[in-house]
C-alpha cells in the first residue's frame, strides 16, 4: 500500500530546521515508522532497535553504533528498547549544534518507564512530536483546515459536502485511523486488534512496567473504552475491578505512557471559575475502542435504540476526538480542554487559539438538528468573550443558529 502523507511531516521538517534531534512518539503501528522513514522529509540513514541484533550492538557500544551518524541525520527506531543509549545521544548533540543530526521515535514515553531514570530527557536539545493514528481527512489526501476555518465562521457551502448519515460516521468510527486496519473487513480487523492487544499488554506492559496481572489489564482496558470521553474516576473504576486507587492509576499511567490512552483536561479560567477540574479520558483511535466494547459492524449498534444512545455515543465522540487533536497539535499556541460545570451544563470540546478566541464544539451521532442541542454553547458564549459553536452532527446541511452558533456536518471535517 502506497504510503499515505501525513499532516505531522510539516511539523516534524520545521522542528528538525531548528533542533538537534526529533522525537516522533505514537501508539504501536501509528504510522511513526513510515513517516521517518518513507515520508522523511531530510536526508537519513534509518536503524530499528526491533532487530535483536541492533539492539544487542547499541546497548553493547552506544559510541560506536552512533558514529554511524558521521554525515547525514540518524534515525533511531523504538528507543524505548534501549533507554541507555539517550546518553550518548546527549553527548554527540550537547558537542555539536547542528540542526538535525537525530530522529528518534518511541511507541513508549521512555521518559515514564520505570527505568526512564537512567535516560535524559534532553530538554532543550530535542523537539518532540506526536504522531497519532490517520484522520478522515489524511486519508483522503485533504489538508487540516477546518478549525482554521472554523475560527474565522467559514464554511465551505453545503454542494462541497458529501453526504452524511448515522450509518456513515458508525462505519468511519468503527474503522479508525491505524494504517494497517482501514481496508479490512470486520473479521480481519477483529483479528488484528486480539493480536495486538495481546501484544501491547504481554510484551510491552510485563517487560517495560513488569505489571504482570494480564486478567487485570485486558478487564481495565475494556473498561477504560467505556468510559472513553468520560470523566476520569479512580475510584469508580476500583469498585469495579475491586482493585486499590495505586494498581489502577500505575495500569492508567503505563496505558497514557504507551499511548493508547489520553487524558483530556478540563478548562478553568482565573477569570471564570465556574469548571470542573477532573480530566475526561479517550481511547487513542475509536477501531480499538470498537474491538475492545464488541462492535464490529454498524448493525451492531443499529440494532437498539440503548446502543446507540450509549455505546454510539461515546463511540462517535471518541472518534471526533481523534479527528480534532491531531489538527489542534498542528498549531503549538493552540489547546483543546473540555467543560463540565456542577449544573451538567458541559462542552464536548472547547479549543482556544493564539489569539485567545474560543471555539466550542458539541458531537452529535443524530442525522437531525435542533434548537435545544445548542443551550450549552449558548450559555457559555455569554460567560466568555470571543466565542463560537458548532454542533457536529451526522447530517447534510451547514445551518447558522444565530449568535455564531452552527450545526456543520461531520463531512465538513474534511471537505
Amino acid at each position: 500500500m502506497q504510503s499515505i502523507p501525513r499532516w505531522s511531516s510539516t511539523l516534524l521538517l520545521k522542528g528538525l530546521s531548528f533542533q538537534r534531534a526529533a522525537l516522533v512518539v505514537g501508539a504501536r503501528q501509528s504510522g511513526k515508522t513510515t513517516l521517518v522513514r518513507d515520508l522523511c522529509p531530510i536526508e537519513a540513514r534509518y536503524t530499528t532497535l526491533d532487530d535483536e541484533a541492533t539492539l544487542s550492538a547499541a546497548k553493547a557500544d552506544p559510541h560506536f553504533f552512533l558514529r554511524q551518524a558521521q554525515e547525514n541525520c540518524l534515525i533511531i527506531d523504538e528507543i524505548q528498547k534501549a533507554p541507555t543509549l539517550i546518553a550518548e545521544v546527549k553527548r554527540r548533540i550537547d558537542g555539536n549544534n547542528q540542526p538535525g543530526q537525530f530522529i528518534l521515535t518511541g511507541s513508549t514515553d521512555y521518559r515514564k518507564l520505570p527505568s526512564g531514570d537512567q535516560a535524559d530527557s534532553l530538554t532543550g536539545r530535542i523537539f518532540v512530536l506526536r504522531l497519532r493514528t490517520m484522520t478522515q481527512g489524511e486519508i483522503l489526501g485533504k489538508k487540516p483546515h477546518f478549525l482554521e476555518k472554523a475560527f474565522n465562521e467559514e464554511f465551505p457551502i453545503n454542494q462541497d459536502i458529501e453526504p452524511c448519515s448515522r450509518e456513515r460516521v458508525y462505519d468511519l468510527a468503527i474503522r479508525g485511523g491505524y494504517p494497517q486496519t482501514i481496508q479490512l473487513d470486520c473479521e480481519q480487523r477483529a483479528l488484528y486488534f486480539q493480536s495486538y492487544i495481546q501484544s501491547q499488554l504481554l510484551y510491552d506492559l510485563t517487560r517495560q512496567w513488569d505489571l504482570r496481572r494480564y486478567k487485570d489489564l485486558a478487564s481495565l482496558l475494556q473498561i477504560f473504552a467505556v468510559y472513553s470521553s468520560k470523566p476520569l474516576n479512580i475510584q469508580e473504576i476500583c469498585r469495579k475491578i475491586s482493585g486499590n486507587a495505586l494498581t489502577v492509576s500505575s495500569y492508567l499511567n503505563a496505558l497514557e505512557a504507551m499511548y493508547l490512552i489520553d487524558e483530556l483536561p478540563a478548562w478553568e479560567s482565573k477569570d471564570y471559575k465556574i469548571g470542573s477540574k477532573t480530566p475526561e479520558i479517550f481511547l487513542t483511535d475509536s477501531a480499538l475502542m470498537a474491538h475492545l466494547l464488541s462492535i464490529h459492524t454498524t448493525d451492531d449498534l443499529l440494532s437498539s435504540q440503548e446502543k446507540m444512545t450509549n455505546e454510539g455515543g461515546k463511540l462517535v465522540e471518541t472518534w471526533a476526538y481523534t479527528q480534532l487533536i491531531p489538527e489542534v497539535e498542528l498549531h503549538p499556541l493552540w489547546k483543546m480542554h473540555h467543560f463540565r460545570n456542577k449544573n451538567n451544563q458541559e462542552i464536548d470540546f472547547l479549543i482556544t487559539d493564539e489569539k485567545n478566541r474560543k471555539l466550542g464544539i458539541e458531537i452529535k451521532a443524530a442525522e437531525s438538528i435542533n434548537t435545544d442541542d445548542f443551550k450549552h454553547l449558548k450559555w457559555f458564549s455569554k460567560q466568555v468573550d470571543d466565542f463560537r459553536g458548532i454542533v457536529l452532527y451526522a447530517g447534510k446541511d451547514i445551518l447558522s443558529f444565530g449568535s455564531r452558533l452552527y450545526a456543520v456536518p461531520f463531512s465538513a471535517l474534511w471537505a
